[in-house]
């Protein structure tokens, strides 16, 4: 029999799976209609994102990343509902309902920005991101060493989608309360540089270098659409090669920890 779900113990684990591969498609759905119709308020996601212009917002390539996060968790739906994966203690104690609620927050991101409700955009981008942050620090502090299937399966859909929500969410506040205007250059560099240690103290913490690696992405793409601003562009791509040089670091650290956890299993 499987083993009931954290928080709620009393749900069964296949009831749980069932559910959040249910949310699971339906943000890939309404994601998918809000990036690609305007259904959803009369605009998709990017012709929003054009209407309001700040210097944090970074440029058009780097949501391509978005790929790759539907791609784990595509991954992580499906095996998540596999009954071989009932006993997966990472998923039970530390996605549980969790991503329950991620997802009806992210559908209701989706709604909210659609029809320019700004202000509640937000609030609720930042109740994201606490959820997430949740699940991630649960999987980082109980299992900082997984199996190759949970880390791949598991850990890696919640790096990606929990770094790329960090900067989103920074990114919300600016598009709602900046423009491009060069009196707000020097909240931008001061906003960049307070989420680049975020992601520096996250990640160190977490040893994950998938962390920084997203930063390090969307900060490329920001200086790539801001390279002709005088003080952000050097500003930004100075913390771009800061988290490079830590993501480097901590890929180095993890290839030598899962050596390490090689040899010793072979002994």
């Amino acid at each position: 029999m499987a083993k009931l779900a954290s928080p709620l113990a009393s749900v069964p684990v296949p009831v749980v799976r069932a559910l959040n591969l249910l949310v699971l498609i339906a943000v890939f759905v309404i994601n998918g209609l809000a990036g690609s119709t305007t259904l959803i308020g009369g605009y998709n996601t990017g012709q929003l994102s054009d209407l309001l212009p700040n210097y944090f917002v970074p440029a058009g390539f780097a949501f391509s990343i978005w790929g790759l996060i539907y791609l784990f968790f595509g991954i992580f739906g499906v095996y998540q509902i596999l009954p071989r994966s009932y006993d997966s203690a990472a998923i039970n104690s530390c996605v549980g309902l969790v991503w329950i609620g991620n997802g009806i927050l992210n559908i209701a991101w989706i709604l909210v920005w659609g029809y320019r409700i700004l202000p509640m955009s937000v609030i609720i981008i930042i109740a994201m991101w606490g959820t997430t942050m949740i699940i991630y620090a649960r999987l980082k502090s109980k299992y900082p060493d997984p199996t190759w299937t949970d880390a791949i399966c598991v850990h890696t859909c919640f790096a990606l989608y929990t770094a790329w929500l960090t900067g989103a969410s920074w990114v919300n506040v600016y598009a709602v309360s900046t423009t491009r205007d060069p009196s707000y250059v020097a909240w931008t560099i001061g906003g960049l540089v307070v989420l680049g240690v975020m992601e520096i103290a996250i990640a160190t913490w977490a040893k994950d270098p998938i962390f920084t690696a997203v930063g390090t992405w969307t900060l490329a793409a920001n200086y790539v659409k801001n390279k002709d601003v005088d003080m952000l562009a050097p500003a930004v791509l100075g913390l771009c090669i800061i988290l490079g040089i830590v993501t480097g670091a901590l890929a180095v650290y993890r290839v030598v920890r899962w050596r390490k956890r090689a040899e010793f299993g072979a002994l």
